[in-house]
């Protein structure tokens, strides 16, 4: 999982606020579903909100 979270946000200098899921750190995620060959976007979550 870190390879995904913690690991990119340290890499561009931005863990103190994103890349772990944490009191006072911005809620963004995004949810990924495999219905076969491509992977296909299922949800974007920014600042907590679903905006897709």
């Amino acid at each position: 999982m870190q390879l995904f979270t913690s690991n990119p946000a340290k890499a561009i200098n931005v863990f103190c606020d994103r890349g772990s899921l944490e009191v006072g750190k911005r809620a963004d995620a995004i949810a990924v579903h495999d219905y076969g060959i491509i992977p296909r976007l299922s949800a974007t979550i920014c600042r907590g909100d679903r905006i897709y």
